[in-house]
């Protein structure tokens, strides 16, 4: 993609799936959101495994946009808690790890 594409494309905050070229040549496919993008269209997209890409226009191959599953707020009728690290069930006592 060049850096009129990325502009049209891609803004920021957006959610999605971006797939580039790495230095091995080998396709990355990664979920996440996109950051910023300079001037000259790189990118910097922040993956939901909180792992930071810096992507230069000429690597990028797609970016599809794609809808964020909302947060979770309960679990089997009682509210849950986000620590920062997992959701925890309020319910009980004990800790429930729940996917986010």
């Amino acid at each position: 993609m060049d850096k009129n594409e990325i502009k049209e494309k891609m803004h920021a905050e957006d959610f999605g799936k971006l797939v580039y070229v790495n230095k091995l040549g080998r396709k990355v496919h990664c979920h996440g959101k996109v950051k910023h993008i300079s001037s000259k269209g790189s990118v910097l997209f922040y993956d939901t495994d909180s792992i930071e890409y810096h992507v230069h226009a000429d690597k990028i191959v797609s970016f599809e946009l794609k809808e964020m599953f909302p947060e979770v707020k309960e679990y089997r009728g009682s509210p849950v808690v986000w620590d920062g690290g997992r959701l925890l069930s309020t319910r009980s006592n004990r800790e429930v790890d729940l996917k986010r």
